[in-house]
C-alpha cells in the first residue's frame, strides 16, 4: 500500500460524520425613485385709455321773441390693452433598482473551522 492509500484508509468515520454542511442563499433586493417638478408662470399686463368731451351750446332767438336752445355734444373714448404671459415647467424623474443573489454552501469541520464554497 502506499503512503497516499495509508492516510485514507486511517481516517476516522466518526470524524466525517461530524463536518457539518448547510446551503446558504442569500437575496438582495433595493429600489429607490425620486420625482421634481416646477412651475414658473409671469403675467404682465397694462392699460391705458383717452376720454374726450366737446359740447357746444347756440341759443337761437325767434322773431316772436321766443329762444331755442340747441345743444350738441360729442363724446370719445378709446382704450388699449396688452397682455403678455411667460410660462415655463420642468419634471425630472430618477429610478433604480438592483438586484444581487448569492449562494453558498457552508461546511464545518470536525475541529470546528468554516468553509464557504460560492456558486
Amino acid at each position: 500500500m502506499t503512503n497516499q492509500s495509508r492516510t485514507i484508509a486511517k481516517k476516522d468515520p466518526s470524524a466525517q460524520r461530524l463536518q457539518q454542511s448547510r446551503q446558504v442563499e442569500i437575496e438582495e433586493h433595493n429600489a429607490s425613485a425620486s420625482a421634481q417638478a416646477g412651475l414658473s408662470l409671469n403675467i404682465l399686463g397694462a392699460l391705458s385709455c383717452a376720454l374726450s368731451s366737446k359740447s357746444k351750446k347756440t341759443t337761437h332767438q325767434n322773431c316772436d321773441g321766443s329762444t331755442h336752445y340747441v345743444e350738441d355734444r360729442h363724446e370719445a373714448g378709446q382704450a388699449y390693452g396688452q397682455a403678455a404671459a411667460n410660462g415655463a415647467a420642468f419634471a425630472a424623474v430618477n429610478a433604480n433598482e438592483g438586484r444581487r443573489k448569492q449562494k453558498a454552501l457552508e461546511t464545518v469541520d470536525h475541529l470546528g473551522i468554516e468553509g464557504r464554497m460560492e456558486e
